[in-house]
């Protein structure tokens, strides 16, 4: 990462386990971006913090049985973050279409009564899914669950006389991304909800939130299966924190599934690190 110059405030976008560790005291000292550096950098003017909807959602789950934390958690996404909630993958990707390449920045966040909007949810979601996961024991059957997708995705395959580390790995080195992007936004023109000039292709340029997103899902159906890493309910999530890639300029996870899979990508638009080389890089800015 290039140390941002006076005035370059650099975009990040915080994977969920740096929210975590925030507000958590018990938070491996190792894991995680301190707090008051975040701040520090932000208040100098080195970064701003940008957020999803799906991020969102995904720190509201993490409430299943200490709803105190995670309220604090969700307090300091909206201080963090402010009016930098970037808009469903939905809109942009109608966006996308027409403007023929990333939203402009005043279309790219949600309007500010529709924030609002989602804030006022917030508060009452985490409560409701922590009494929902607590009553119906909702981890275990998801973690059931994923175990029961890999056994069941490996076993179609072999059923077809095909090895799946094989069959996968094969078919993962000859899927061009640009190929499955044009599908999905020929469809799209079909069904009349986008009007793209499919003259000028359909790479990351033009569509760079569903060529993220697509990208990240072929790559992960390639680990999961090819190399055996699993499928996990976290995976959808993760496809759409990519998927904002084109409207950050640096990502930070420790999250080593989902490390592996964006270094599987060929070509990301957004540079993606530790929590331990951002800290050393703010550091250094600082």
């Amino acid at each position: 990462m290039t140390v941002p110059s006076a005035g370059a405030r650099r975009r990040v976008y915080l994977d969920t386990q740096q929210w975590n560790h925030f507000v958590d005291s018990a938070s491996p000292n190792e894991i995680g971006i301190p707090l008051d550096l975040i701040e520090e950098a932000a208040a100098a003017g080195l970064i701003e913090i940008i957020g999803s909807l799906p991020l969102l959602e995904e720190l509201i789950g993490a409430s299943n049985s200490k709803p105190a934390k995670f309220r604090a958690m969700r307090a300091l996404f909206f201080r963090l973050v402010g009016n930098r909630i970037l808009q469903p993958l939905n809109i942009r990707h109608i966006g996308e279409a027409t403007t023929g390449g990333l939203m402009p920045v005043a279309g790219r966040f949600l309007p500010r009564d529709t924030r609002r909007g989602v804030e006022r949810m917030a508060r009452q979601g985490a409560d409701l899914k922590a009494v929902s996961a607590e009553v119906w024991g909702v981890g275990d059957r998801s973690r059931r669950r994923e175990r029961e997708n890999l056994v069941s995705a490996t076993g179609r395959i072999a059923a077809l006389g095909l090895d799946p580390s094989i069959a996968v790995a094969d078919w993962y080195s000859g899927a061009p991304t640009d190929e499955w992007v044009q599908d999905f936004v020929e469809a799209g023109v079909r069904e009349g909800r986008i009007a793209p000039d499919l003259s000028r292709g359909t790479g990351y340029e033009q569509f760079p939130s569903l060529w993220l997103l697509t990208s990240y899902r072929l790559a992960r159906m390639k680990l999961a299966i090819a190399d055996g890493r699993g499928i996990r309910r976290s995976d959808q999530y993760d496809a759409e924190h990519c998927a904002s890639g084109g409207y950050v300029d640096h990502f930070v996870t420790d999250d080593k599934a989902f490390g592996e899979t964006l270094t599987a990508i060929e070509r990301l638009p957004f540079a993606w690190f530790t929590s331990a080389d951002f800290t050393l890089t703010l550091e250094n800015a600082l």
